[in-house]
């Protein structure tokens, strides 16, 4: 499976970032991706963890064992804390970028198991409520080709990012609430679609 994700999605990420400019991408953009997918995480994990039962039970309902639900509710959300936080430096972006792409695994095999049962995904928390289907597999392979593109221009990121510009602060977070938003309102396109289906 590993190697179907990667065959599929590494060609497009180089594609991108020869683009965005040859074998070195523009560390500007590669920093507001490094800055994006920080702060994303920071969101996910903070809502995973301020809304704990319902988190809990989505990993109830995805078959988790019984005695890993507690732990699991809670560790995931740190996982994905830390990998944001290594985003920030390039000494741990690497370590950051591979186990990003080994957690997008199990996020892929979440969505496939809760597509089938109609699991709510409670990704962003109560934030984002949306069933586990195609919106989520979109947001993972986006996700994905985002880290893949650092991957590929990982020699030429020698710096930190900080939060230093308020240029920076605010297309960061322009660029983190629209992408939520985006699939927000894609999702809700698609809850409308498949009721009036019903109907």
């Amino acid at each position: 499976m590993i190697d179907r994700i990667s065959s599929f999605l590494m060609p497009h990420a180089q594609t991108i970032a020869q683009r965005m400019g040859g074998n070195s991408c523009s560390m500007q953009i590669l920093d507001l991706i490094r800055m994006v997918l920080f702060m994303l995480l920071m969101i996910s994990a903070t809502l995973k963890w301020a809304s704990m039962k319902s988190f809990r039970r989505t990993l109830m309902a995805l078959n988790l064992p019984y005695p890993l639900l507690r732990p699991g509710a809670w560790l995931i959300p740190l996982f994905e804390l830390m990998i944001g936080i290594g985003y920030l430096s390039h000494s741990t972006l690497l370590g950051s970028v591979i186990a990003f792409i080994c957690l997008s695994l199990g996020f892929l095999w979440a969505t496939y198991t809760g597509q089938k049962t109609g699991v709510r995904c409670q990704c962003f928390g109560n934030l984002s409520n949306e069933r586990f289907g195609l919106i989520s597999y979109i947001r993972i392979l986006l996700l994905i080709t985002l880290n893949l593109v650092l991957l590929v221009n990982i020699a030429d990121i020698t710096t930190y990012v900080a939060f230093d510009n308020v240029h920076e602060i605010a297309a960061t977070t322009f660029l983190t609430l629209g992408f939520l938003l985006v699939l927000n309102l894609f999702n809700i396109q698609l809850e409308y679609r498949k009721r009036k289906s019903e109907m």
